[in-house]
């Protein structure tokens, strides 16, 4: 005990407890701003799915429209921006979060002090908000540690997943690439896997990623590019075209080819993929896992195909080093019809086919008290009309067609 009974200082009291302690005594209310680009790349594209989508092979329901619009790339220059690094968020000023930054993460919680410290794994508690009453309250403090000079950030929330660091993450760094090589601009990222940095190697800019391990760190001049809202991957352009044709490489792939999820445990899984594999064997397809892959295998083993079967998932990326003129049967499970193959094949000049497949088994999760559909689910491939769509394109005549609006 210290003087007059009084408890001396404990260090029970962790840094990010102490830091949430200061939040509740002087924080700020957290308050969200919309980006305001000052940098754009392109014009905006219109794309008109007739011609790619092969309705007559379609199974279950069509596509609920016919052409869709992707944004040019653009980007924000913040000044003094603070950034969390693992999921992405920019704050502009103390307290106030750049939207499009924080927009994908409304999946977990509507609210900040809701989040985890991670999104990969779940784990913690974002530093530096917290909840009083029905606000969010966000520590003014600056950050420990600041970044001079210009940095381009790399990833939001879901950048581990493959299918989006592609899509969303490396459109800014292709677009970007000879100001990253003459060491004009930073990549600024959590620290990234083994796959991800053979990317970065293949454009010819590895040197300028700096991987951080902070939470939280002050940036003296970043930009933010649209394509971080997580968004961006489902309206391509024909800038993620030029991407993949740069980093395409010439192999002796097969021309058929089975792109397969059976190593995603915990995920969607096709209860019957061994019987549509067998049958798609007997057709002379070959059975891929691309996570089994280093980044240039799966650039060569996809470079001659001409017919692609798979379920939506992250694989299927790899269809952009096809050919022109590849046709892509995709298995949608009736919970999640997305459409960012169908658009991808447009920009690519592919041909699409998609077979909605009933769901079996469900699960409900509760994220941050909420009830939330789990993205790990059963679901059974129809295979009859599966296998007519695929006969009716390997007798087709084969079409070659470049990618645009």
């Amino acid at each position: 005990m210290g003087p007059l009974g009084q408890a001396e200082p404990t260090a029970a009291y962790s840094a990010d407890a102490m830091s949430r302690l200061l939040v509740h005594l002087r924080g700020a209310p957290v308050s969200f701003v919309r980006a305001e680009y000052s940098e754009i790349f392109g014009e905006r594209e219109e794309h008109a799915l007739e011609g790619t989508v092969v309705r007559e092979l379609c199974h279950g329901a069509l596509l609920p429209h016919d052409r869709y619009v992707s944004e040019p790339l653009s980007l924000m220059h913040v000044s003094n921006a603070r950034v969390h690094v693992r999921w992405g968020f920019v704050q502009v000023e103390p307290a106030r979060f750049l939207e499009e930054s924080v927009h994908a993460s409304r999946w977990f919680s509507p609210r900040l002090s809701e989040l985890p410290r991670d999104p990969i794994p779940a784990t913690g508690k974002l530093p530096g908000v917290v909840a009083r009453g029905e606000r969010d309250l966000c520590d003014p403090a600056p950050p420990r540690r600041t970044l001079h000079g210009a940095h381009l950030l790399l990833g939001h929330w879901a950048a581990h997943n493959y299918g989006h660091f592609f899509m969303d993450c490396l459109p800014a760094v292709f677009q970007l690439r000879d100001r990253l090589r003459r060491g004009d601009l930073s990549l600024l990222a959590r620290p990234l896997a083994k796959w991800q940095r053979e990317v970065l190697a293949r454009m010819g800019v590895l040197s300028a990623l700096r991987e951080v391990e902070d939470d939280v760190v002050s940036v003296e001049r970043l930009l933010f590019p649209n394509a971080l809202t997580c968004c961006y991957m489902t309206n391509p352009s024909s800038l993620h075209r030029a991407m993949f044709e740069a980093l395409s490489l010439a192999g002796e792939g097969p021309e058929r080819i089975y792109v397969s999820r059976a190593g995603r445990a915990g995920s969607r899984a096709m209860v019957n993929e061994a019987e549509l594999v067998r049958a798609l064997e007997s057709r002379g397809f070959v059975a891929i896992e691309p996570g089994e892959l280093s980044i240039e295998e799966q650039a060569r083993r996809f470079s001659r195909a001409r017919i692609l079967v798979g379920a939506l998932g992250a694989g299927l990326t790899n269809i952009g080093y096809a050919p022109a003129g590849c046709a892509v049967v995709e298995v949608l499970p009736e919970r999640v019809t997305e459409t960012w193959t169908a658009h991808f094949c447009k920009v690519l000049g592919h041909r699409f086919v998609h077979v909605i497949a009933p769901v079996h088994k469900t699960n409900e999760v509760v994220v941050a008290g909420r009830a939330r559909d789990d993205m790990a689910f059963e679901y059974e491939t129809p295979l009859a009309p599966t296998l007519a769509a695929v006969d009716a394109l390997l007798t087709a005549r084969p079409r070659s067609a470049a990618g645009g609006g």
